[in-house]
């Protein structure tokens, strides 16, 4: 005899199995973590069964297609699309529309659009879809909860996404030092330029806002040597930079005879660092966090990494020649730093010197819920910050140095000062944890990316949410702000790479093409070209400025040229399926393959060299 109390769930799991195959291409981690929902008391547990339960899931329809639904459920009664019930009759059939009017009426809000359905891409079908009311920040002061994030993002006004401008004393000495060097160099036009940076520093884009002086973050009233030194070396390295024109591939025949000069115009030079013994690249230091709580710093030219010996006597520092002395006379091209009491999931290398000098110091941050600030001349911890409740899974200095920000499980980013211990800020809003963030060229706002499949851009200095970025299908792993200060871009478990204007808020394109996670983002100087790391053991480079959209067959094939394999390239080895060769857009430029290496960093030097790391995996190693 069968048990009555099974039926419930034996109809749940038909109906599980019969109709999540096709939502399994854009919700797959939904459907899995749905599937673990077996009893009465897990859904009354789960925070996502409750949001499925409590929230109205926003769905986009065009108007003939939600005008078939209407008379489908009221069988041609509605005034729309006589005869749409045909097949469903008898009163088995009013029962059965009415318990599905009664789900749609409950649990579903529709955005009905005028536009002809073939006019719209497939990816915009998408944007403001899902539990939209939750993700969506209240207005301080107000009762009314906005439901669609781009009514939210334009009542939030103007963000100034201009360049950060440089103090006029700062700007008189760093031409004054250039002058100098040209006299020297004998660069007659470079001595009588009367504006020297103008060329050479970013100048505000067209429809963009720059902040004033005064709009900054607090900085020291004066600046120092190091900042003038900073300057000189940006200028140099704006002269002497690579200039990448992704555009110059659009039409062009790749077995054509000019298609090989013109991809070297196009695409970067990448330079990869293999680890073999289980980062952040600069051009003289390396340094990787493990899971056994330690950092392992490298010298990428070769040099003794020295610290300081354990017996010397702080009263006899009182130069740099000094301190030089009581170095340790012994060292190695590589130095462990031990601190830490769990895993190393984030480092970030202050940039007060840019290319100028090595950097001064080192953040790590750790599952042990702590930041540390690390010396580079001494080769110590220096400082723990405390303050998180959870793991701190990234962590990212502010672009002038002083400030950093933090990411952690406890759903919060927060802000913190090199010179104070205790955090100046907290940013909460997300509903999940804060797995990646990044601050914009100016530092007035921070970018956060999260496990609510949602990222965030927030106000630095008050605090508040901004704009909030909606249309992935799976945590946001990886973020980047294109140099300009105009786009963001964001990585998800979904496999794709979002394209938004920070401006309006709105998505630009989606690209995909990669077969496993994400894991690292960049831009390139002229933000006109996007690469990205993955597990999949491929770095791929994205034309920002194209269309996108879904590649032509003839196109999608594999294009070999000895620098760049267009298409799967081997470097998933064999872990996608064929077809998802199509899943690849028309913006992908070129994919590097590696042989057994996720990629998990990527990033751009100043002359537009980019650097990849990745630890090797062997395939003997079990």
């Amino acid at each position: 005899m069968q048990n009555p109390k099974a039926e419930p769930l034996l109809a749940a799991q038909t109906f599980f199995t019969t109709f999540s195959e096709s939502l399994a291409p854009s919700h797959k981690d939904t459907l899995r973590h749905l599937a673990t929902l077996l009893l009465p008391s897990h859904v009354l547990n789960d925070e996502i069964a409750q949001r499925f339960m409590n929230e109205k899931y926003a769905i986009r329809m065009s108007r003939s297609g939600f005008g078939l639904l209407i008379g489908w459920l009221t069988e041609g009664a509605g005034g729309e699309a006589l005869g749409a019930g045909d097949g469903f009759t008898g009163e088995k059939g009013k029962r059965g529309r009415a318990s599905v009017m009664r789900v749609v009426n409950n649990h579903l809000r529709f955005d009905v659009t005028s536009t002809n359905p073939t006019a719209v891409s497939p990816s915009a079908w998408e944007e403001s879809t899902g539990h939209l009311s939750s993700l969506i920040p209240q207005a301080s002061g107000s009762k009314t909860t906005i439901a669609n994030p781009q009514a939210f993002n334009s009542s939030r006004g103007l963000v100034k996404l201009g360049p950060a401008p440089i103090p006029e004393d700062l700007r008189a000495e760093t031409e004054r030092v250039l002058r100098e060097q040209a006299m020297m160099d004998r660069d007659m036009n470079a001595q009588f330029d009367v504006n020297l940076m103008s060329s050479v520093r970013p100048l505000t884009a067209q429809g963009l806002t720059a902040p004033t002086e005064a709009e900054l973050l607090p900085h020291p009233p004066s600046f120092r040597m190091a900042d003038v030194e900073r300057e000189v070396s940006a200028v140099r390295d704006a002269r002497k930079r690579i200039r990448l024109e992704p555009s110059v591939l659009a039409g062009v025949d790749a077995a054509s005879p000019q298609a090989a000069s013109l991809r070297a115009r196009a695409l970067p030079s990448i330079c990869a660092y293999t680890m073999h013994d289980v980062a952040e690249g600069y051009t003289s230091l390396m340094a990787a966090g493990f899971a056994e709580s330690y950092i392992r710093l490298w010298s990428l030219k070769g040099e003794k990494l020295r610290g300081l010996r354990s017996d010397f006597s702080s009263s006899a520092i009182k130069d740099a020649s000094s301190l030089g002395k009581i170095r340790e006379k012994k060292g190695s091209t590589s130095r462990k730093l031990i601190g830490h009491s769990g895993p190393v999931y984030s480092l970030s290398f202050d940039p007060v010197n840019g290319s100028a000098a090595p950097p001064k110091y080192l953040l790590s941050a750790s599952a042990d819920a702590t930041v540390r600030l690390w010396s580079m001349d001494t080769l110590t911890n220096v400082v723990a910050f405390r303050g998180h409740e959870n793991p701190i899974w990234d962590v990212k200095w502010s672009p002038m140095g002083v400030y950093f920000a933090t990411a952690s499980r406890d759903r919060t980013a927060r802000l913190w000062s090199a010179e104070r211990t205790s955090c100046l800020r907290v940013y909460a809003g997300h509903l999940s944890d804060v797995d990646c963030l990044q601050f914009h060229p100016n530092s007035l706002y921070l970018a956060t990316g999260s496990s609510d499949w949602t990222a965030r851009l927030w106000d630095v200095q008050r605090g508040s949410c901004l704009r909030v970025f909606i249309g992935h299908q799976g945590a946001v792993s990886s973020l980047a702000l294109s140099p300009d200060g105009r786009y963001l871009a964001t990585a998800g478990e979904d496999l794709a790479i979002n394209l938004w204007d920070i401006g309006s808020g709105k998505r630009i394109k989606k690209m995909t093409g990669h077969t496993s996670s994400i894991y690292s983002l960049a831009f390139s100087a002229e933000s006109t070209l996007l690469v990205s790391g993955a597990a999949d053991w491929t770095v791929r480079t994205w034309d920002v400025r194209a269309a996108g959209g879904q590649k032509a067959k003839a196109q999608g094939q594999q294009q070999k040229n000895g620098v760049a394999v267009n298409g799967n390239g081997g470097g998933g080895a064999g872990r996608g399926p064929p077809e998802e060769e199509s899943l690849e857009t028309s913006d992908l430029l070129a994919t590097f393959p590696t042989k057994r290496t996720p990629i998990t960093n990527v990033q751009f030097t100043p002359r537009n060299l980019c650097l990849v790391s990745g630890v090797y995996q062997n395939p003997d190693a079990r």
